[in-house]
């Protein structure tokens, strides 16, 4: 038999329900042969495997979202209804077996402590009665509520002061479960419970540790006495102030296919003394007779690899897609680290994860289209076709196999994390290979990732190609400019990039000081560094000198301003003592044409 319970909603004052799926859409069904009561062939019968298709996501987690917990007493078969009546206080006792403790009323039949002064009757711990206000069994420690059931006069609520000992407190047994067609079969349990410690106990309490908050576990057993998946708790319950409504509905909706009767049992886990009081009121049990397939395939979701038929396994919406090494939509022993300690037919690992809602609207990603509601469809995130754009792979109507699995589509590998992961698709880059360019620098083409085929476009100023977002510098402006490209494609972002042109500089040359000292004498015979004829300068470009003699034959002649006369002939003899003329002509680094002339007075 199937042991499994849904996700757990708790609501103050209000039920969390659940979301009811519809779909529009009609599908081709191929149906193909696989292991007989197994459905994913991994050697656990169907009846026992917690995870039908071993996606990651177990049963339960896939009925549950088309279970609407709040219209379940309308849509649901009642197996179980207790609201313990309407009248005066004292209440009657409930049915021998439902309450282990003593029940308490005006008649005291139960053992009161010492510091009971008679005739005061009051619920102390392991005792239990049935009150229109809790108030009333314990004035001091109660404090002021009125039942949960709407609509009632003289509504009543069990009042218990737990016992020292945690253990049982309530108990419902045999409640038959309906047979169905279904091949999974589903029960909506409810209870609604408070905290009933008062203002004033709580202050008493203080001095001996604090008041202790109710904790306490909701359990469904099989007609064996197991338990049926996970009980339902609700930790340390909070207090109120009197006359607040602190009533706390918990509801759950538990997979009993293969049973024929449950037990509601409701357990004390916190022990008793100062606190550990609470009110219970309206406990149901309901059958829910549901088969969920959203995408509407034929396939029912526990049994469907893609259950919104978008083309990506719900493995991977389900986030457990790392666990499928081999990219199948099945995490079981074909895969590299599958483990299932316990022979539920789950990978232990996916046990411990939740299936994702990456937008919070309500429904997991693997039954949501827009998984972080973008806009964009998880198909096209995921890089897959979808040519009519209605968010299912493919063209609809499409054609699946036994696995929910839309056929000849081209789904499912290739997979990109911008589905799993909210974010806005963009599949493009553009890059120049510099952000800034001066006007004499060279034309430039774009690198580009991802789709071809779009438009360039920038602000007034940049001269670029549209088609090819080619930039020309030369007839641009200067400014900074953003070049985005689009591909029109749907559901494709804009991609930019930021580029500056800048004007060319205009290069200023620094002036240099201009200096130039021409000696009239040289001694050829000195010994101390007169003998021969140089010049010396600042900031001379180019330079050309000629000395001559008396009758105009030229002596010397040079172009470098450092390079000096010994006194010598154009053949290397010494001249003869007597003036000579020189001529110099320079251009200074300045640009300045300069024309120098004079004589030299050689002495020996």
């Amino acid at each position: 038999m199937k042991l499994k319970a849904l996700s757990l909603f708790e609501s103050r004052g209000i039920t969390h329900s659940g979301i009811v799926l519809f779909s529009l859409l009609s599908f081709n069904t191929t149906t193909y042969a696989q292991c007989p009561n197994d459905n994913d062939c991994d050697g656990i019968v169907d009846l026992n495997d917690f995870d039908d298709d071993n996606d990651g996501i177990t049963d339960i987690d896939e009925l549950s979202n088309c279970i609407n917990f709040s219209t379940i007493s309308t849509t649901g078969q009642l197996l179980y209804d207790e609201n313990f009546g309407t009248g005066s206080n004292w209440g009657p006792e409930l049915a021998p077996g439902t309450i282990s403790y003593c029940y308490q009323n005006a008649l005291a039949p139960c053992p009161q402590p010492i510091w009971v002064q008679a005739p005061q009757v009051l619920i102390t711990d392991g005792q239990y009665s049935v009150l229109n206000n809790p108030n009333f069994g314990f004035s001091d420690a109660f404090r002021v509520q009125d039942d949960h059931t709407p609509n009632d006069v003289d509504g009543y609520q069990v009042v218990i002061n737990a016992d020292f000992t945690p253990g049982e407190i309530f108990r419902k047994n045999n409640i038959a479960i309906p047979s169905s067609n279904f091949q999974v079969q589903t029960v909506v349990f409810s209870a609604w419970i408070s905290n009933i410690g008062s203002e004033e106990n709580q202050n008493y309490c203080a001095s001996v540790g604090g008041l202790i908050s109710p904790n306490v576990d909701f359990i469904l057993e099989d007609n064996f006495g197991n338990p049926v998946g996970t009980p339902i708790s609700t930790g340390s319950l909070p207090f109120a102030n009197d006359g607040d409504d602190a009533w706390i509905q918990y509801t759950a909706a538990f997979q009993v296919t293969g049973i024929s009767s449950v037990n509601i049992v409701i357990k004390n886990n916190a022990p008793g003394g100062c606190g550990n009081d609470l009110g219970l009121d309206d406990i149901s049990l309901y059958y829910a007779d549901v088969d969920c397939d959203f995408d509407g395939d034929g396939i029912s979701d526990y049994l469907d690899l893609d259950s919104d038929n978008d083309g990506i396994f719900d493995v991977v919406e389900g986030g457990d897609g790392s666990a499928d090494t081999n990219g199948d939509g099945m995490i079981n022993s074909s895969d590299i680290g599958f483990l299932d300690s316990d022979f539920n037919g789950v990978d232990d690992s996916s046990e411990l994860t939740s299936p994702i809602h990456s937008d919070n609207d309500g429904l997991p990603d693997y039954l949501d289209l827009d998984s972080d509601d973008d806009g964009c469809f998880d198909t096209a995130e995921a890089g897959h076709s979808d040519s009519d754009n209605d968010g299912i792979l493919g063209t609809s109507p499409v054609v699946v196999d036994w696995n929910g699995m839309v056929l000849n589509q081209n789904g499912y590998t290739g997979t990109t994390s911008a589905v799993t992961t909210p974010s806005s698709l963009s599949s493009n880059t553009i890059t120049y290979s510099a952000g800034i360019y001066l006007m004499s620098d060279n034309n430039e083409l774009p690198i580009l990732t991802g789709s071809s085929g779009g438009i360039y476009s920038a602000g007034s100023g940049l001269d670029i190609d549209s088609q090819t977002g080619e930039i020309y510098p030369s007839t641009s402006s200067p400014g900074v400019y953003t070049v985005v490209y689009s591909t029109g494609i749907p559901c494709e972002n804009d991609v930019s990039f930021e580029l500056e042109i800048l004007a060319d500089p205009v290069v200023v040359e620094p002036t240099v000081p201009f200096t130039v000292h021409i000696p009239n004498i040289i001694s050829l015979n000195s010994t101390v560094g007169n003998d021969i004829w140089f010049i010396t300068h600042q900031g001379v470009s180019e330079y050309k000198c000629v000395i001559v003699n008396r009758w105009g034959n030229s002596v010397f002649e040079s172009t470098d301003p450092d390079e000096p006369w010994y006194g010598t002939t154009m053949s290397g003899n010494k001249v003869n003592d007597g003036v000579y003329f020189y001529l110099i002509k320079i251009l200074s680094v300045n640009g300045d044409d300069i024309d120098k002339h004079g004589h030299i007075t050689v002495v020996y």
